[in-house]
């Protein structure tokens, strides 16, 4: 994606259009809606991804547009070369489109684990998306 359709997309403030989310159990994939807090006709998804077939253990999060996904954070996962999880994937050309990992350190200073309220928080705020009730799964 071009750099600066990724910004425009990227910084825009985006709310989520359910009013409580529910975070998905172990082995599930939840999807939201969400759209431009000022332009309902922009919309994207937000992918709260807790499948996995190699590691059962797997927490992945995706902002999703109609131009494609824009940014994944991996909590779990393989490393890509030297960078560990929890990292993540920027879906522009300064990132070669999400080829490029980037640990998560180095985007903001926290130190997020397996938590998926706290990380699912940090994902909200990372990509600019209003704060929502979340009702988080007893497991």
């Amino acid at each position: 994606m071009e750099d600066e359709l990724f910004q425009q997309l990227f910084l825009c403030r985006k709310i989520i259009i359910d009013t409580l989310i529910k975070l998905p159990p172990q082995g599930e994939q939840s999807t939201y809606a969400a759209r431009k807090i000022d332009d309902e006709s922009e919309e994207f998804q937000v992918i709260v991804n807790r499948k996995g077939h190699l590691n059962p253990d797997n927490l992945t999060y995706q902002l999703i547009s109609r131009y494609g996904i824009l940014v994944r954070i991996d909590m779990s996962g393989a490393p890509h070369e030297d960078v560990d999880t929890p990292h993540v994937h920027i879906f522009n050309e300064e990132y070669d489109n999400g080829r490029i990992a980037i640990a998560l350190q180095e985007i903001k200073d926290v130190s997020l684990l397996q938590d998926i309220y706290d990380s699912f928080t940090f994902f909200l705020q990372y990509n600019n998306i209003k704060e929502v009730d979340i009702d988080t799964p007893l497991f």
